[in-house]
């Protein structure tokens, strides 16, 4: 019995169809649990996420917000 899923770059592998159904399929499992998403594909975490972090010297900062998050990230790249 767990309360999170820990999923590593969801759906980037396959075509597709593949992360069109990853997506739904996580979409579904999210009403019962939660997810830790890692992952460089962005549209990954603006539709499913609620919660937001970024690496930043060496330590995890959170945002509420994905455009909070996508900004500090994208100031790191």
């Amino acid at each position: 019995n767990f309360d999170f899923y820990l999923m590593d770059e969801v759906t980037s592998t396959g075509d597709m169809f593949f992360a069109k159904k990853a997506k739904q399929e996580l979409t579904e499992k999210l009403k019962h649990k939660g997810f830790i998403v890692v992952s460089h594909i962005i549209r990954d975490f603006r539709d499913i996420c609620t919660d937001f972090g970024v690496m930043k010297n060496k330590k995890l900062v959170f945002y509420e917000k994905f455009e909070d998050a996508f900004k500090a990230y994208k100031e790191q790249v």
